[in-house]
């Protein structure tokens, strides 16, 4: 499967202009700092022993990073100057600043987050009564193309390092929102495509449920997939119970192949086994995300497939109405198709949960992030935007 380029190859993001530009030519870049942000608690114990410090610093410095969230080297008064100027020199931590901020009526917040190269990344705290929940992006873009996706229609800018994952998550905590509230859950379903990084998205997991940082359980962070198999077989043996989400969408070959182009061309069989297997070894459910799309998936043949897909998978079943996002005519059914494709599961499937949107008036909701990769590439400036609750600029951590 080839690699999509994204709107703009090679693109770089104007912070002040709000533009992506062409990338200019450089010479032989610096090589850049070790970035301690980005390392698990093993991997800083081994670079802190390598500049000759002794083992207790790794943990010390992981708390600092990502249990007290300082912003550099110099807040963390329980280290000597001396050493703090050295740390300095010798390495650096990613922090994001917000570019805008927009808030739901239901109290789901959507950022727009600047990468330390200036492209732009989104990012959302969901409020709900018992828990506050963390959605993160893995990428800027994403390659899989699926139909209903705003996202996928941008293609793949670049994947995100493990830090600026991490970053994302270490942002959302120091808002006011979470002062006395803590980040609970963590889903993996931002923008990207989270097992075709796995390279930077294992050990952004591993930091996430440090003990020593925001120490959020397993069981709480969410991965999502549309089903790269082998992705799959490597999360399986990861230590921890993470959760597994598949954006299945269609559970008929063509019509899953018309809204996920970007799946590995493989038997639903196979896929299917991949899951039951992940939710044998993790000993919990898998959740399989099911977009529902008017005259596309939404009828009896479709929910009949769906529910013979899911009979041999330990799983639930999150049925999405789709999010509108100018998507070529798609649109979700009318209330009284969504509640008969119900009908249809119910009597038949595990566990059928009808999901309620969460930020869908500020582009924040399933399917909906990418508006400022797409309107960064039309030339849009925010603050000539009008009719969204947003504030440009204006970091909501400021207190």
């Amino acid at each position: 499967m080839s690699r999509k380029s994204g709107l703009v190859p090679r693109a770089q993001y104007d912070p002040e202009e709000k533009t992506l530009l062409p990338e200019p030519e450089h010479g032989v870049k610096e090589r850049p700092l070790p970035d301690l942000s980005g390392m698990t608690l093993a991997a800083l114990s081994d670079w802190v022993t390598s500049i000759g410090l002794p083992p207790f610093r790794a943990g010390q410095l992981f708390r600092w990073i990502h249990g007290r969230l300082v912003k550099g080297f110099d807040e963390m008064t329980d280290i000597s100057k001396s050493l703090r100027g050295r740390l300095s020199e010798e390495a650096r931590i990613t922090r994001l600043q917000s570019l805008e901020t927009h808030r739901s009526e239901d109290g789901t917040l959507r950022a727009v987050l600047a990468l330390p190269d200036g492209l732009p990344v989104e990012t959302v705290l969901i409020p709900e009564p018992r828990r506050l929940t963390a959605c993160l992006s893995t990428q800027v873009g994403c390659r899989m193309g699926c139909a209903f996706c705003q996202t996928g229609r941008l293609g793949l800018l670049r994947d995100l390092s493990t830090s600026e994952i991490v970053a994302q998550l270490d942002w959302l905590r120091g808002l006011p929102d979470c002062a006395g509230n803590r980040v609970s859950n963590v889903v993996l379903m931002g923008m990207g495509e989270p097992l075709d990084n796995r390279g930077q998205v294992f050990p952004a997991l591993e930091i996430i449920t440090g003990d020593l940082g925001a120490s959020i359980a397993s069981r709480r962070v969410t991965v999502s997939t549309i089903g790269l198999t082998d992705g799959i077989a490597e999360m399986e043996g990861l230590p921890g119970q993470y959760g597994l989400a598949l954006s299945l969408h269609g559970a008929l070959p063509e019509t899953r192949a018309r809204l996920v182009p970007g799946a590995p061309e493989q038997d639903l069989d196979v896929l299917a086994a991949s899951l039951a297997s992940y939710a044998r070894v993790k000993r919990r459910r898998v959740t399989i995300e099911y977009c529902l799309i008017e005259g596309v998936n939404d009828d009896r043949e479709h929910a009949d497939a769906l529910a013979a897909f899911t009979g041999r998978i330990p799983c639930k079943i999150n049925v999405i109405p789709l999010n509108p996002v100018g998507t070529g005519g798609l649109r979700p059914p009318a209330k009284e198709g969504i509640e008969r494709f119900l009908e249809w599961l119910y009597p038949v499937c595990q566990a059928v949960i009808l999901r309620k949107p969460r930020g869908r008036d500020i582009q924040g909701a399933c399917g909906q992030l990418g508006t400022s990769l797409l309107l960064a590439s039309r030339g849009y400036a925010p603050e000539r935007a009008s009719g969204s609750q947003a504030q440009h600029g204006a970091d909501p951590q400021a207190r």
